[in-house]
Formats: structure tokens, sequence, C-alpha cells
């Protein structure tokens, strides 16, 4: 199975409650306001923003299995098109494919919300820039799943969508 990943941080195991893409929503590469985060100063936020920025540096380096160790044992990844990969091996395996035929490229994570769902699980909807080295740009919104197993945060679920306004445009 060939998938593109663009964002790789957050996967769902809580699907069924977190699914539903903004349909009529038109994202911004840079949000104009603070992300809507519930309890902002809740350390379970704190620890989770943290990570998207650790993810990202990790990403922007091209290091695969820095990328996949955000992710559980049991994750599960779902692309633009619906393309699903289960566990961290896979994920990593995927990670190392997307490096080689796109080095070089940047990630940027634009969170629009994290939404606290009880102490061991949070969702975080966001829209993630993906830009190739020949400027080339992609972006994609995302619903991350993270749960809480052994005192750290990790994610569990992410799916991702295409941007209406960015369909044509994925590197």
């Amino acid at each position: 199975m060939k998938s593109r990943i663009t964002l790789l941080p957050l996967n769902l195991t809580l699907a069924a409650t977190v699914f539903a893409a903004e349909p009529n929503a038109t994202p911004s590469p840079e949000p104009t306001s603070s992300p809507q985060v519930a309890n902002s100063s809740s350390p379970e936020i704190q620890s989770v923003t943290q990570l998207d920025e650790d993810y990202e540096a990790a990403y922007n380096r091209g290091d695969a299995k820095a990328v996949a160790a955000f992710y559980t044992n049991d994750a599960e990844y779902v692309d633009e098109g619906g393309n699903v990969v289960s566990g961290r091996g896979d994920i990593e395996k995927l990670l190392v494919e997307e490096f080689t035929t796109n080095p070089g490229a940047k990630l940027k994570i634009n969170v629009e919300s994290i939404r606290l769902l009880s102490p061991d699980v949070l969702v975080e909807k966001g829209i993630a820039t993906l830009a190739a080295r020949d400027r080339r740009q992609g972006t994609s919104r995302y619903i991350a799943v993270y749960t809480k197993r052994a005192g750290n945060w990790k994610i569990s679920q992410l799916t991702q969508t295409l941007s209406r306004e960015q369909g044509n445009n994925q590197v």
C-alpha cells in the first residue's frame, strides 16, 4: 500500500466520536488568533502542545524513527485518500518512504483546537502544511487522538483530509 504522510502526528481509536471533518470550513495556513483550547493552562494541554513542536522538529529533520516514537504501538494513520496504516512499525516504514521520496520537506502544524475528553484521552484538530524543497506546498486538515499510556501522551489515531482549496497542490 502506497500512502503519503503529510503529518502523522495523531491517530484515532475513538474514531466514531471525532472523525467528522468540517466540510464548510476554510483553512488558513496561519491562524489569525490563538487556538481554541479548552483549559489551555492544564498540564495535559501544555504537554501535547510541546509534543506538537517536537513532532514538527523531528519531521523536519527527516527522522522517521523519532517521528514514529510519537505513536502508540497500535496506532492507526488514515491518509487523505482513506488508506489506513496500522502499527508504529508500519508508520515508521511509511515515513522512511516519505523522507526518501520527498527529502527536505518541511512540516508546519497549526493547531486549531485541543479538547480533553478524559484524563487519558484528548483530541486535537488542526491544519498541516508540508512544503517541498521545490516550493510546492500541500495543506490538509487533521484530527488526532492522543492517549496517555504509562504517564506519556502518544498519538493513537491520526486522520487527514484534503483541504478543498489545496486539493491540487499536494506534494
